[in-house]
């Protein structure tokens, strides 16, 4: 379970690196390809975890980074105040040096440092930060808390607030996906999710997504798990609100968000100033590209010649070591258009590969995908497939790790699929 830092906070961010983070055991999950909010259940124990990603296309200098945890016993704090909380390092080694990790147990509040070990406080473009605190034992009292992140550049001081919810035992809402993640054009998309809720509570959704470029909302009521969308003519983003009724009288309701998409196959299409002369073709032969798994720090970059629909499958033995990873859609100009984390599941796997893809996304063409993994698992064989469906004749340009946009070397086989 991610969340970005703007789908967390709804709001320009002045943080200059794009967090996600999540806690293990979470009561709020999302699909392997979505969001969700982020969420603890009263009264347990978990860990925390952070990855900071440069996806500013640019050199970012920051001179310490900082994670505080409210400490207490009401609902406004995280931390039961008997937690002896474990800071750990995943990966803190960059291009231009390594970072250590600093953990202080306050009255009120812990506090992890992120500080750069000698060296440049450079972060460069695609370097990123992974940390880890262990055995957060959160307290027994239902309400809403955060998690703030600091950055000190230039001499100032920069945060940002994430919203915890803390729910009560036996509270869970997961899945949010649509059962087909491709539909005909003029079909609904058939939703599901799954939810639990102590006894004397209830939980009401709504769903949102965008017909003819129109934002729509549709309650579904209590105690509900699927829907049907209004008829769809192109892709579309999808979001689940699901407002939970407190268990205690003294607390009020919490509202979660999980998210997702849909695309339609063979959309409507919106066109201006269109002018064609003999054939127009608009799909040819999908392409199936098969390439290493990229190392931490070095992601592998694609980049779309056309718009096209891309599908990311990612297989590895032992399932036990499947690996995480993170991918950035980045427009020829440089700007940072999606950013995803991915967690592929386990029971995706089959004798090492992967039956479904743990990610599809429209590409638009002469944009870049960027694919990381994200350190942790090291799997026994592993190996990326990129399958792309293109909306035109061009195909997708494989790059070498690390290399610039505009280099000519490629890796992979590529095999046309029928």
């Amino acid at each position: 379970m991610t969340a970005s830092r703007h789908g967390a906070q709804g709001h320009q961010c002045p943080l200059a690196l794009t967090y996600h983070l999540g806690f293990t055991n979470s009561p709020v999950t999302a699909d392997p390809t979505g969001e969700a909010s982020l969420a603890v259940t009263t009264s347990s124990t978990t860990d925390f975890a952070l990855t900071a990603k440069n996806a500013s296309g640019t050199v970012v200098k920051c001179e310490r980074i900082t994670m505080s945890l409210p400490s207490g016993t009401s609902g406004d704090t995280i931390c039961d105040t008997s937690s002896v909380i474990r800071p750990r390092a995943i990966e803190l080694d960059l291009h231009d040096g390594t970072w250590a990790l600093e953990g202080h147990q306050h009255t009120s509040f812990y506090l992890a440092c992120l500080v750069p070990d000698g060296g440049e406080p450079s972060i460069e473009t695609d370097d990123f930060l992974s940390v880890a605190l262990d055995d957060i034992k959160v307290n027994g009292t239902e309400g809403t808390s955060h998690v703030e992140i600091r950055e000190e550049r230039d001499g100032h001081t920069y945060s940002c607030r994430f919203p915890v919810e803390k729910l009560a035992a036996g509270t869970a809402v997961s899945g949010f996906a649509p059962k087909r993640m491709s539909i005909a054009s003029g079909r609904p998309a058939e939703l599901a999710w799954e939810y639990a809720r102590p006894t004397g509570t209830h939980i009401s959704f709504a769903v949102s997504y965008v017909v003819d470029g129109t934002p729509v909302t549709t309650p579904v009521g209590k105690d509900q798990h699927n829907c049907l969308t209004e008829p769809l003519g192109q892709g579309s983003p999808l979001e689940l609100q699901a407002t939970i009724g407190a268990s205690a009288p003294s607390a009020k309701p919490h509202t979660v968000t999980l998210n997702s998409f849909v695309i339609v196959a063979h959309p409507d299409l919106t066109a201006g100033n269109l002018t064609a002369h003999g054939t127009v073709r608009l799909h040819t032969q999908p392409q199936l590209t098969r390439l290493p798994l990229p190392k931490p720090n070095n992601p592998t970059v694609v980049t779309a010649g056309t718009d096209g629909i891309l599908s990311l499958f990612i297989d590895a033995t032992p399932v036990s070591q499947l690996p995480k990873a993170a991918l950035l859609l980045r427009s020829a100009s440089g700007h940072d258009i999606y950013t995803a984390q991915l967690a592929p599941r386990a029971d995706s796997i089959r004798d090492g590969i992967m039956r479904k893809p743990c990610l599809t996304v429209p590409v638009p063409g002469g944009h870049d995908i960027h694919i990381s993994i994200i350190p942790g698992h090291t799997p026994t064989r592993s190996g990326l497939r990129l399958l792309w469906n293109p909306l035109g004749n061009e195909r997708l340009t494989t790059h070498t790790p690390a290399a610039a946009r505009h280099a000519t070397g490629k890796t992979g086989r590529e095999e046309p699929q029928n």
